[in-house]
């Protein structure tokens, strides 16, 4: 699998979602009907649905309600984030609908850069143990040609540890900052109003109608 693959699968990964856990600007505004502003904390949410749901954990033994978490995020994320092919090649757009305009940006943004985060540490971690694994090896091997062989290996190894230094992009490298129409396209306007003007001028019609049968039939 190449670190693309891994990239893509990763996008709404528990083990991503976890990085951004913590993150108030996100968990917050995701999970509102759970946060509790004036008190600063998680509470249940209130509503008639909320509380059956509860009521129904309650009478099957079960915990009634715990605080968002990185399990409830990678939910929503694989819920509403689309992975999108481009013109049918190997690029990939990422789409996410909100009602907030600017959260979308940076959900999308903060979900790039944690997954990144997340490829580039495991990256690193395999890299440091194979180099601690070959130097072991090294120091115990008397064979000049498959010693020289894993000395290569090592520089080529420290030379990729070097680059992920750098804070370059490792598996995904944006071809352009996240972006959304400065209007919503959802619902729209202009296609919602006179649609549910037809609508209800039929449903007017339709009453009056039942009305005046009504009517007759009665007399």
């Amino acid at each position: 699998m190449s670190d693309f693959a891994r990239y893509l699968a990763l996008l709404t990964s528990v083990p991503v979602a976890e990085r951004l856990e913590a993150d108030p600007a996100i968990m917050r505004v995701l999970f509102k009907d759970s946060w509790d502003a004036e008190a600063g904390g998680w509470r249940p949410p209130v509503g008639l649905t909320a509380l059956l749901g509860r009521t129904l954990r309650w009478v099957a033994g079960h915990p009634t309600w715990a605080p968002p978490d990185a399990v409830d995020l990678s939910r929503h994320l694989k819920k509403y984030l689309a992975i999108e092919l481009v013109s049918g090649g190997p690029m990939r757009r990422l789409v996410y609908r909100h009602e907030r305009r600017d959260f979308a940006l940076l959900l999308l943004a903060r979900l790039h850069g944690a997954t990144e985060a997340h490829l580039r540490e495991e990256a690193r971690r395999r890299l440091r143990a194979e180099m601690d694994h070959v130097g072991s090896r090294l120091a115990t091997m008397s064979n000049l040609d498959r010693s020289r062989s894993l000395t290569g290996m090592v520089a080529d190894q420290e030379q990729t540890l070097m680059m992920l230094e750098l804070g370059l992009p490792f598996a995904a490298d944006p071809l352009e900052a996240p972006s959304a129409p400065a209007l919503a396209d959802w619902p729209n306007p202009v296609l919602l109003l006179p649609a549910g003007g037809l609508a209800g001028f039929a449903l007017c019609l339709f009453v009056l109608s039942a009305r005046f049968g009504w009517r007759r039939g009665w007399a």
